[in-house]
C-alpha cells in the first residue's frame, strides 16, 4: 500500500500552505490545533442544520419593491437612504449618514446571502480537516440552491444590489458590488 502525503488545497484567500501544515500537524498526532478544530466542527454542525439560503424571497409584504420584475434578482436598498419626509410617496430616497435604514432589513437577499457564504465558508474547512463528507454535500447543496436550482438560483448579476428609491434601480457596479465580497 502506498501512502501519499496530503496536497496543497486550492484556495485563494486562504495560506494553502498553512492549511496543508495544521492538516499534515494533526494527521502525525500534534494535538496543537484540535480545540480549534472541535470548534470549527461544532460551528459546521450547526451550518448542517441552515436551510438552503435563496434569493428572491420576500418575506415582509411591507418591504420595497424591487425594480426587477425577476425573483432571481438579487435585490437589497442602500442602507444609509431613507424615505423623503417631503414628498407624499417618499421619493427621492435621501442619505442619512451614518443612520441605517431599517427597511434594508425587509429585504432577505443581503442576509441570506451573507449565510450562505458564512455556512458555505465553515462546511468546507470543516470538510478539509475533518475528511466528513457530510459537511462537504451540505456546502455543495448550499450553492446548487442559491446559484443554479431553476426555482431559487440567483441571475449571475448584482444589478439590483443597493438601491436608492426613486433615485438608482442599483448600484451593483459600485457600491453594490461590495455585498457579492463573498463570492470570492
Amino acid at each position: 500500500m502506498t501512502v501519499t502525503s496530503p496536497q496543497l488545497p486550492r484556495v485563494f484567500l486562504l495560506n494553502a500552505d498553512k492549511l496543508l501544515q495544521v492538516k499534515e500537524s494533526r494527521t502525525s498526532g500534534n494535538q496543537i490545533f484540535d480545540s480549534a478544530i472541535n470548534q470549527l466542527s461544532e460551528i459546521s454542525n450547526k451550518a448542517l442544520k441552515d436551510e438552503p439560503f435563496r434569493v428572491g424571497e420576500r418575506i415582509q409584504s411591507d418591504a420595497p419593491l424591487s425594480p426587477s420584475v425577476d425573483k432571481h434578482d438579487y435585490f437589497s436598498l442602500a442602507p444609509y437612504w431613507w424615505p423623503n419626509p417631503n414628498t407624499p410617496d417618499g421619493l427621492p430616497y435621501i442619505r442619512k449618514d451614518g443612520e441605517r435604514n431599517p427597511d434594508t432589513d425587509k429585504i432577505p437577499d443581503a442576509k441570506n446571502l451573507n449565510g450562505m457564504v458564512n455556512s458555505v465558508a465553515r462546511l468546507t474547512l470543516a470538510y478539509y480537516f475533518t475528511g466528513k463528507e457530510v459537511y462537504a454535500k451540505h456546502a455543495a447543496d448550499l450553492l446548487r440552491t442559491w446559484f443554479l436550482a431553476e426555482n431559487t438560483r440567483m441571475n449571475p448579476n448584482m444589478a439590483h444590489a443597493q438601491v436608492i428609491m426613486g433615485k438608482h434601480n442599483g448600484r451593483g457596479t459600485k457600491e453594490g458590488i461590495i455585498e457579492a465580497h463573498g463570492f470570492i
